[in-house]
């Protein structure tokens, strides 16, 4: 099994959502089946394109996972992500209205 970092995105092509794992097809699965995560509803309906990045080791896809989520402040990342999200009294809260956010017209839609 090969370490990855993995990228969903719409069909808009709007980043929801980096992970990584040792087993992409398994972890994927998950994603897609699991009905206990506030996650697993938006990426069933709304996942498009996935796209994979390879590393030599998990701490490596560890720490790029870390530092793309960070730079990247994809929707539903609430971990590594204080452009999105805050932790308050033991729970996540959005930083701003999610709902709005993803409202916002897609740059892709907007005429120059």
């Amino acid at each position: 099994m090969v370490p990855v970092v993995y990228r969903i995105f719409d069909v808009k092509g709007s980043l929801l959502y980096i992970g990584s794992t040792n087993d992409f097809e398994a972890r994927r699965s998950v994603h897609l089946a699991s009905h206990q995560s506030p996650v697993a509803f938006p990426i069933q309906v709304c996942a498009h394109r996935w796209e994979t990045t390879e590393y030599p080791d998990m701490a490596s896809a560890s720490a790029a996972e870390r530092a793309a989520i960070r730079d990247e402040a994809p929707y539903l990342n609430r971990q590594h992500n204080p452009k999105r999200w805050r932790r308050v009294a033991g729970s996540w809260e959005p930083v701003a209205d999610l709902y709005e956010m993803q409202r916002a017209p897609h740059p892709a839609d907007v005429s120059a």
